[in-house]
């Protein structure tokens, strides 16, 4: 997949989904294409297998991923697709000292596996995810 043309197809918003079509596009396996789109954006792709997760390929591959990849929440997810589950959610995980919301999409592959797609939020849309929930509830 050379990066000139692959970057004509990516999409500005990749998700996991968009990959799938790549994938199609390109007839390369959805693993290949996933880690392919990691290096050239700011996701992260990640691969569960028995409810545990294997290396980090994209924004967190080379940090201290372990850390953001041990939180309860994720590993939880982890579990669940690993199960057949397939599905997205938000969650804030610490990374690097900060915390930050990240959009989680994933997707078993079968045979225990599943398939993790990691998007940070931008800044202002996490502030006004907060400051929708804090209108919702009434909370200050």
């Amino acid at each position: 997949m050379p990066e000139r043309y692959f970057r004509e197809h990516l999409p500005q918003n990749v998700t996991l989904t968009g990959i799938r079509a790549l994938a199609a596009q390109y007839q390369t396996s959805l693993q290949t294409t996933a880690y392919r789109c990691a290096e050239l954006t700011n996701i992260t792709i990640v691969e569960a297998k028995n409810g545990r997760f294997g290396r980090p390929h994209g924004q967190l591959q080379g940090t201290n991923a372990a850390d953001v990849l041990l939180d309860e929440s994720l590993q939880a997810l982890a579990k669940r697709a690993c199960k057949g589950e397939a599905g997205t959610t938000q969650l804030y995980l610490t990374h690097q000292y900060s915390v930050r919301q990240w959009d989680v999409q994933y997707h078993p592959l079968g045979s225990e596996r599943a398939l993790f797609l990691l998007t940070p939020m931008r800044t202002q849309q996490a502030r006004n995810d907060i400051a929708n929930a804090i209108d919702d509830t009434g909370d200050v």
